[in-house]
């Protein structure tokens, strides 16, 4: 009943002229298909891409009547960005800050979670983090592109960060790793293209770990 009103709350600030949440379903009240993809589908919903041969498990799951559909992440090992994840195509973006938010919560293991935008196809398009600047020797070996979040205990946590989807960086790794390869990372502007082929990812990072998500909006500020 609670996500029934949430849901209904969405509709009223979009009607009212407020920000629209792009993502589909986000309160899961249509339980996530659990077919297992190999690489991003044409889906508009919510999909599980899983290369990672069994080391991360995406299903369906049901929590208190608070939340009822939510979705369920296990890691038996460490997940690298690419390998295993929730996703969902994106639709109806434009230049400007967009706000991700979601709600998570740690049921066993030292769960972290993690969460980028990036285009469904290559791995040289990521939305950046807001304000993120790669000249800063503070940030170097934190990822451009994705921010990562310890789950506190055994209850819900509000995650919440900003994308500046005016700038893209072409690369998932920090500027240090990637310089330490004899590389080096390069920001451009987005274009009207990049914006037709983006995913959000929401993915767990640690091994032996597991989570639950629920309520996942992408809104414009």
């Amino acid at each position: 009943m609670k996500k029934q009103v949430l849901s209904l709350a969405f509709a009223c600030l979009a009607l009212g002229g407020f920000a629209q949440n792009v993502v589909k379903n986000g309160t899961f009240d249509t339980p996530l298909n659990e077919e297992i993809n190999k690489t991003v589908p044409a889906s508009a919903d919510w999909f599980v891409l899983e290369k990672a041969d069994g080391g991360t498990v995406i299903t369906a799951a049901t929590d208190d009547d608070a939340h009822g559909n939510v979705v369920q992440i296990e890691n038996t090992n460490n997940n690298s960005w690419y390998k295993a994840y929730l996703g969902q195509r994106l639709e109806g973006l434009e230049k400007g800050v967009y706000a991700v938010s979601f709600e998570a919560k740690a049921v066993s293991g030292d769960a972290e979670v993690r969460f980028f935008i990036c285009d469904a196809k290559s791995n040289k398009v990521f939305i950046m983090r807001e304000k993120f600047d790669l000249s800063n020797e503070a940030t170097k070996k934190q990822s451009a592109a994705a921010y990562s979040r310890k789950l506190k205990g055994n209850k819900w946590n509000k995650v919440t960060a900003n994308f500046d989807f005016a700038r893209v960086v072409d690369a998932f790794a920090s500027a240090q790793g990637v310089e330490a390869k004899g590389g080096k990372i390069t920001e451009s502007a987005a274009t009207e293209d990049t914006y037709k082929n983006l995913i959000l990812v929401i993915q767990l990072q640690n091994k032996d770990s597991k989570a639950l998500i629920d309520n996942v909006s992408v809104v414009k500020k």
